[in-house]
């Protein structure tokens, strides 16, 4: 199964509070949580180092499950219709400067925020891509983030 139909069955699920409950314990995971295994090692690709970013994207939905299907909608864009304040600003750029160890915790407080101050819905296709592509030398998903926060 591919990263599309994992996707799609978390969506289609959406309201499944037991499944997001379970899906929420994989934050702060890189193997996961064992609650939430039903749900996500069904769909885990052969490549171990692969995995920990279906167990990530996991944990985030859990924790906002509110999906768009606007195509190219990047964290950068959604950051951008937050209120303008510096604490969002300074929230963004520590994003945008995490390393391995410290990304899945500012992509955590990230999402919490579009939760909670705005309700703003994610594009999880295209966040779990970036998820994968974070770590790319030439930083290209910095990049797309970036240019989506701060274009005019």
């Amino acid at each position: 199964m591919s990263r599309i139909d994992f996707i799609k069955h978390l969506v289609e699920r959406k309201n499944d509070r037991a499944m997001l409950a379970s899906l929420r314990r994989c934050l702060g995971k890189t193997q996961g949580d064992v609650k939430a295994y039903p749900y996500v090692v069904p769909f885990l690709p052969k490549e171990e180092y692969k995995q920990a970013s279906y167990f990530l994207l996991a944990g985030l939905f859990g924790l906002h499950p509110e999906h768009t299907n606007k195509e190219y909608w990047s964290i950068g864009k959604a950051f951008r219709l937050l209120t303008k304040t510096d604490s969002r600003d300074r929230r963004f750029k520590a994003l945008l400067d995490a390393e391995d160890e410290q990304f899945a915790y500012h992509l955590q407080q990230a999402v919490s925020l579009l939760k909670s101050k705005e309700m703003i819905k994610i594009n999880y296709y295209q966040l779990f891509k970036d998820i994968q592509g974070w770590n790319h030398l030439k930083k290209y998903v910095q990049l797309k983030w970036a240019k989506d926060f701060w274009a005019e």
